[in-house]
């Protein structure tokens, strides 16, 4: 906001940030922040014209069109929410216990699959895993399948 002039009203995702910033210097939970920063982000569809940031270019009427940029960070601190909603409970099997990592079962993701394909390293559909490893001379090789 210093630098690039952008306020609260310039239909700029400063719209969402600042809603985001407020609850937080509130007190509020990441939740009540992205709700705030959802809020922002759709009353910049009832600006018709960007004063800042790069909805500034177009000549187009943009009424009715949120801001993408303000859009992103609501959606940005929906899913460090949805995150934080969803972390794995404490204890053996959690965070601070034996369990390297936390994966959550296939069933409980959108349409069924493991994110990024799971433990096998397969992050794409069709490719094979590529793994890095460190033989002994200590140069590590990349093999792939």
């Amino acid at each position: 906001m210093d630098y690039g002039g952008a306020k609260v009203g310039s239909r700029t995702m400063v719209d969402a940030l600042a809603p985001a910033m407020e609850a937080a210097e509130a007190g509020k939970s990441v939740a009540e922040m992205a709700t705030a920063a959802r809020a922002g982000a759709d009353l910049t569809a009832e600006m018709a014209t960007a004063h800042d940031g790069r909805s500034s270019y177009l000549t187009t009427d943009l009424c009715g069109i949120p801001d993408p940029g303000a859009v992103a960070v609501a959606a940005a601190l929906e899913a460090v929410a949805h995150a934080l909603a969803n972390l794995p409970p404490p204890g053996p099997q959690g965070l601070d216990g034996g369990s390297p990592r936390y994966v959550r079962p296939k069933s409980a993701l959108p349409g069924g699959g493991a994110p990024l394909g799971g433990l096998d390293g397969n992050y794409s559909a069709g490719r094979p895993a590529t793994r890095v490893r460190a033989p002994p001379g200590g140069h590590s090789s990349i093999t792939f399948g």
